[in-house]
């Protein structure tokens, strides 16, 4: 089976390889996911990617949270 999904703005995933998966919403590190050997993270207005490793995409995903609560 493989993943499908298309990238319709640079960073952002969409389609039916994201579909079923679960959401996690706590914090950061628990909206990471793994798609087709590649690492995501969720937001609100879509998921951001692909990073390399799980590492980078749980960092990632703290700037933008981070960058997100500035006033």
């Amino acid at each position: 089976m493989t993943d499908q999904f298309t990238t319709e703005v640079p960073g952002r995933v969409s389609g039916k390889g994201r579909r079923g998966l679960r959401k996690a919403v706590a914090d950061s590190a628990e909206r990471v996911f793994r798609l087709g050997g590649q690492w995501y993270f969720s937001t609100r207005d879509g998921d951001i990617g692909p990073f390399r490793t799980r590492e980078q995409a749980k960092r990632e995903a703290h700037a933008h949270q981070v960058v997100i609560k500035e006033p």
